[in-house]
């Protein structure tokens, strides 16, 4: 039995961005979002991550967004905020913003569309660490990026930049991220990592990572939350009984090839009263999608 306790376990979740019917961001409507991941015990949100729908929103958008998280959330929660963009100077910008407004963190994901080899992935973080004024998360995420930060990579730029605290490894398997923590922490412990699919988790906390930010959270906080406290507290019963619950949630990243509907469709029947609105051309979660949700929900309620 592993009834060791791992008190840097964590979960952050990567928050939907709730839209008006126009597509702009419905900054009210938002507040219900963070107020649901606060009453849910997160320790932490990424706002305008691949969830959040960062890649459709305008520049002046996301600086809104942002800079309202923070002032909203007001030091509840730590508040990741994601700036990449494929124009590097709006990245700084948007970076030095989010910083200068009080963000713990940004988060930059590689650039996508361009198959990066490692040399080129690494001249674009070399480049971008040393002009960002403050705490760097780097993204990893192979299937829209079409390329990957794996260990090496990932230990070669901390070596070169204090400012590079961690990364998001939303990679196909856990013992790509376990490789990551094992690589980077030999040299770096405080170095954090952490999964991008949900039910990764166990695996990155017990090799020393520090968890997920895993999108389940945006529909069931406190599941995430008990989970999270029971690698903390050592507590093996409470870990399985949460993995079991967190495992009946996971097919609904499997109802479409992009599952940001899914999600928002899923908050709202798990009875978080947003809009379930999403970027042009996605659609909105259906009928008959709601009623499979509907399903894993009962299925993964204690």
């Amino acid at each position: 039995m592993d009834n060791r306790r791992y008190p840097r376990a964590s979960y952050i979740t990567p928050c939907v961005t709730c839209l008006k019917a126009d597509g702009s961001v419905d900054l009210k409507a938002q507040e219900k979002v963070y107020d649901h991941l606060i009453g849910g015990g997160m320790d932490g949100v990424l706002v305008l991550g691949s969830m959040g729908e960062f890649f459709t929103l305008t520049e002046a958008e996301r600086r809104e967004t942002a800079e309202h998280a923070v002032s909203y959330i007001h030091g509840r929660m730590r508040v990741l905020i994601g700036t990449a963009s494929m124009n590097t100077a709006e990245t700084l910008r948007l970076s030095r913003h989010a910083l200068e407004k009080g963000a713990d963190a940004v988060a930059v994901i590689s650039p996508w569309y361009l198959k990066l080899a490692p040399e080129d992935l690494f001249r674009f973080y070399d480049g971008l660490a040393p002009q960002i004024p403050g705490k760097l998360m780097l993204y990893n995420y192979p299937d829209r990026t079409v390329h990957d930060i794996d260990a090496g990579l990932a230990l070669r730029l901390r070596r070169r930049h204090d400012n590079i605290i961690g990364l998001k490894d939303s990679a196909r398997s856990a013992e790509h991220t376990v490789d990551v923590v094992r690589t980077v922490q030999a040299e770096y412990p405080d170095f954090e990592v952490f999964c991008g699919y949900d039910n990764f988790m166990p695996d990155v906390i017990r090799a020393g990572g520090d968890g997920a930010i895993g999108g389940l959270s945006n529909i069931m906080p406190a599941l995430l939350r008990d989970w999270v406290r029971a690698f903390r507290d050592g507590d093996e019963a409470a870990q399985q009984a949460c993995a079991k619950r967190v495992d009946a949630l996971m097919p609904i990243y499997n109802l479409d090839t992009v599952f940001i509907p899914n999600v928002k469709g899923a908050m709202a029947e798990a009875g978080v009263d947003i809009p379930t609105r999403v970027s042009f051309p996605l659609a909105e979660c259906g009928a008959e999608k709601r009623k499979e949700i509907r399903k894993f929900l009962e299925k993964a309620k204690a």
